[in-house]
């Protein structure tokens, strides 16, 4: 679209029928898509009912939406790859074991033992069980079957276009789709909703940090974009706090309701020492799988 051409355009979606002024410095004969956009923007600043009307009628509103969505895509590669480059051998086999589902299988061991000590009944130890399941259920479950399935949006590492830029390890790229992240969905619901039931800071940082690092993994080893990791942070985050309502408002017809005071217990029961026991499974499978990692790339 040349000059003349633009201002044409610009008579069709201006209320008035009148050519805005051009500065020949801001806009020469010739100009890029980008360079178009960037001015309509303006223009859309200052008359935006007429110009989004307009624009409909004359079948730029689609590509203005289309060079927005590329706009964000183009940001979600340029994260990605600050994630995903420099990568080492060392890194590369730690990422690998951490991505794991079955590396944390002490920390699951732990959780329960944690669950089982600090309540009195079954019903109890129960609710608390199953309340963790379905934080899995649906963080996982829409995740997995609704989303992913509807959206369609390929792996970095699977990508047409975009997987010659990816760094994997192991030539692992996965076999599904990539929005949203289960893995950020799952690890932090299960990080809400620990933190919200046994209420220790401590427990809480290190719940969301290990949420956190699950994440890292996900990017570093090219297999989720971070636009699919925030999303799913975002979902873990509102399923575990509503699971936990769910658990709260059932608890109340199982049990009194607790709000201890003391040095020994947090304020809903669960014994400071259990905590730490928790805390310190958590950092020692981390140095376990460090050094399982090292032997994994050879």
């Amino acid at each position: 679209m040349n000059k003349e051409e633009l201002k044409e355009f610009i008579k069709k979606v201006n209320k008035n029928d009148q050519i805005k002024e051009i500065d020949n410095q801001i806009l020469p004969d010739k100009i890029t898509k980008e360079e178009f956009i960037n001015y309509y923007e303006k223009l859309a600043r200052d008359e935006p009912d007429i110009v989004r009307e307009n624009i409909k009628s004359l079948g730029y509103w689609n590509n203005f939406k289309k060079m927005e969505i590329n706009r964000i895509i183009e940001l979600d590669r340029d994260v990605l790859s600050f994630f995903n480059d420099g990568h080492t051998m060392f890194l590369d086999g730690v990422a690998f074991v951490f991505t794991s589902g079955l590396t944390w299988i002490p920390l699951y061991l732990a959780l329960f033992y944690l669950v089982v000590k600090n309540n009195e009944t079954m019903a109890q130890i129960g609710l608390v069980v199953v309340c963790a399941f379905l934080c899995i259920f649906f963080a996982d479950g829409i995740s997995e079957y609704i989303v992913k399935p509807w959206i369609e949006r390929p792996r970095p590492s699977n990508d047409p276009v975009f997987k010659y830029t990816v760094n994997i390890v192991n030539n692992v790229r996965g076999m599904d789709f990539s929005f949203f992240s289960a893995h950020a969905s799952n690890t932090m619901s299960i990080a809400v909703f620990f933190s919200l039931l046994v209420r220790s800071r401590l427990m809480t940082f290190f719940m969301v940090a290990w949420s956190l690092l699950n994440c890292w993994t996900r990017m570093y080893l090219g297999l989720h974009y971070p636009g699919d990791i925030m999303v799913g942070l975002v979902w873990g985050t509102t399923v575990g706090s509503l699971v936990y309502l769910l658990y709260y408002h059932l608890y109340l017809k199982i049990g009194a309701k607790l709000n201890y005071v003391s040095t020994q217990y947090t304020s809903t029961g669960y014994a400071l020492s259990d905590v730490d026991m928790v805390i310190t499974v958590l950092m020692l499978t981390c140095c376990v799988a460090v050094m399982c990692g090292l032997t994994v790339i050879q």
